[in-house]
């Protein structure tokens, strides 16, 4: 029997300064320690200086390739761990919270777990649900850091939600999380590009939300995919309303008329790398130089896979045209 008034174990004083273990701590402790002059140094230090040494310590928040969350992962390091210490930084100061959300906001990324040692450690602390429950079935990190991230942005729109440019998420959190993505792209509003289902590349019913979500609150978008299917939601560039700032355009098993597809292409005045694939009206006529039909932009990167209507003939008609009305 418990007595009223014994007192409870005191936890040692390593559990409580720490929650890791100390041959998992991701930090060194100083070489040199802190003195009132070095604090009155970083107090007086400029926003860019501030924001150079903050990308420095989260490399990746400066990542704006148009790549997946997969392709675009960093070998270097960490990268959970470089934001939890960007997040560190944030909370020093009001100067300090103020550059740092601008570099941690700007290119954000979903990972699923940590590459380092410090992932078999939190994996195991994860099944530890509750006291009379040790072998839980662990939350998903990927998606709670989703829903973490979605309640952010949606209680601070107007000044965080403008700062995120770039957002990639692991493959399975958007295939089988659309719901949760839909709610934080709406948002987002100066987004170029996002992690998309494979889906609504090709214009299935169940991602019909999602488009529709990402076509009205993402008009800023550089990267996009069609696939077969979506020739509706294609022809749909034409009209200069959808996407008019896209810089890369895959196409792969578009069946449209050649006429539909070189003016969408046409009124994709920035676009600047184009991959095509399995598109027979991808042909001479798309690429020809015509005066009754407007200019095609001035691509830096050409791709072209069994199209057979397309011949060396017609890259060379393009090729030589000159493009020097292409604005930005």
């Amino acid at each position: 029997m418990r007595l009223p008034f014994s007192r409870k174990k005191e936890k040692k004083k390593s559990d409580a300064s720490s929650p890791y273990p100390d041959d998992l701590r991701p930090w060194e402790p100083p070489r040199f320690p802190p003195t009132r002059a070095s604090a009155q140094l970083l107090a007086h230090l400029p926003r860019v200086v501030l924001q150079r040494i903050f990308v420095y310590i989260c490399p990746h928040s400066r990542d704006e390739s148009y790549e997946t969350c997969e392709e675009s992962a960093s070998d270097s390091g960490c990268m959970l761990c470089d934001l939890r210490d960007l997040s560190h930084c944030a909370q020093v100061s009001r100067t300090w919270r103020a550059s740092a959300i601008t570099v941690m906001y700007h290119s954000v990324r979903i990972d699923p777990v940590h590459y380092c040692k410090l992932e078999a450690f939190l994996a195991e602390k994860r099944k530890k649900t509750s006291r009379f429950d040790r072998n839980g079935i662990p939350e998903d990190p990927a998606l709670a850091r989703l829903r973490l991230f979605r309640r952010t942005v949606r209680d601070d729109p107007t000044r965080i939600g403008k700062l995120v440019q770039f957002l990639k998420t692991p493959y399975m959190i958007r295939e089988s999380c659309h719901v949760e993505l839909a709610q934080t792209i709406a948002v987002l509003p100066n987004l170029q590009y996002v992690d998309l289902p494979e889906g609504m590349f090709a214009d299935e019913p169940n991602y019909a939300t999602l488009r529709l979500e990402v076509q009205a609150r993402c008009p800023d978008l550089r990267k996009m995919t069609y696939v077969r299917g979506s020739e509706s939601s294609f022809a749909n560039l034409a009209t200069g309303r959808v996407w008019p700032r896209l810089e890369v355009l895959e196409l792969d098993r578009v069946d449209v008329d050649p006429m539909v597809l070189r003016t969408a292409l046409a009124s994709l005045t920035r676009l600047r790398a184009l991959k095509v694939s399995e598109t027979p009206s991808f042909s001479d006529e798309v690429m020809a130089a015509d005066d009754g039909l407007p200019p095609l932009p001035a691509l830096e990167e050409l791709i072209v896979k069994d199209a057979p209507r397309m011949t060396t003939a017609g890259l060379v008609e393009y090729l030589s045209c000159r493009h020097d009305s292409r604005t930005f």
